[in-house]
């Protein structure tokens, strides 16, 4: 079921939503599932639902770097800059370079460019 990702990427969000939260009935237990669900929230900007989403997959999969990511993007989205920030540079951490975009992208969204 890779629907989603056709809609996602045409940004088709209601379309895109709507399979993802089917695959998320289909199988409610499926990490990929709930993390890419969360993905496609974060990418919509209904950032409250992909912190739900995302912090549902990273609890089944703390070892996930990209849903560790996002979550902390979504953090900083929300407001929660400390939490974001955290949570990004623990991605870094984990990941290294990958994700020292993000870890800049954050810092800048909370005000500490420096």
């Amino acid at each position: 079921m890779l629907s989603h990702v056709v809609y996602g990427d045409m940004l088709r969000w209601e379309e895109c939503l709507l399979e993802a939260e089917k695959a998320l009935e289909l199988d409610p237990l499926s990490v990929a599932s709930w993390g890419i669900a969360g993905t496609w929230y974060l990418y919509a900007g209904q950032y409250e639902k992909a912190v739900r989403h995302l912090k549902a997959a990273v609890e089944e999969d703390p070892s996930s770097s990209f849903y560790l990511d996002n979550l902390g993007l979504a953090y900083v989205q929300t407001g929660r800059m400390e939490e974001g920030l955290a949570t990004v540079r623990r991605t870094s951490e984990m990941s290294g370079a990958s994700s020292y975009g993000d870890l800049a992208w954050a810092y800048v969204k909370a005000h500490r460019a420096e």
